[in-house]
């Protein structure tokens, strides 16, 4: 019998509701067949080591990055900053890119890949009226994986819902994402 896959995951500020929330994700690794090992962040560099025995590394959703880590000032409706993942995740992520092992980035986990790695982000969203945001907690919607892309062959098609709960959204995308358009993803479908 082979060994699980384990799933590095930084441990969070304890919150009832962010609680919930993550006590989520390891459920979902579990049905997925694999196994789940929370980092703790005190120690960033521990926290590499022990995250890089594991196979892959979740980035979950949580609270907005620092503007300073992007170059902007925070403005009001900017949550406040949590300093030990701000500090710690980056590290996390540039490892296992460089080990060239799996990361699956969720809410924040994307916004922080795209800070880490040289991009900005909008603060608030809720301006921008035809975007989910807060007010829209649970809502279900549509997103598009593009074609041939680990992710795809892994889910085994090119759609999947998801409910979203943001407040923040990628801005300037760092040099090295890619961003999947809606369009692009219409295109693609009239291709096949």
């Amino acid at each position: 019998m082979s060994a699980a896959i384990t799933i590095a995951m930084p441990r969070m500020v304890p919150n009832q509701l962010l609680a919930e929330a993550h006590a989520k994700y390891p459920e979902s690794l579990a049905r997925a067949g694999a196994e789940m090992r929370w980092i703790e962040l005190d120690d960033p560099e521990k926290a590499v080591q022990d995250a890089l025995a594991c196979d892959g590394l979740l980035l979950p959703g949580g609270g907005d990055i620092d503007p300073k880590f992007y170059g902007q000032e925070r403005i009001p409706a900017c949550g406040e900053p949590n300093v030990l993942r701000d500090t710690a995740e980056p590290l996390l992520l540039r490892a296992f890119l460089a080990a060239d092992k799996p990361v699956l980035a969720i809410c924040r986990g994307i916004q922080l890949m795209n800070v880490a790695l040289g991009g900005d982000l909008y603060q608030d969203i809720k301006p921008f009226e035809h975007v989910p945001h807060n007010d829209h907690w649970g809502k279900i919607h549509t997103v598009t994986v593009r074609r041939d892309t680990l992710l795809s062959r892994i889910l085994g098609q090119d759609t999947v819902l998801v409910n979203s709960q943001h407040h923040q959204a990628v801005d300037k995308v760092a040099q090295g994402l890619v961003l999947y358009r809606e369009e692009e993803a219409r295109e693609a479908a009239w291709e096949t």
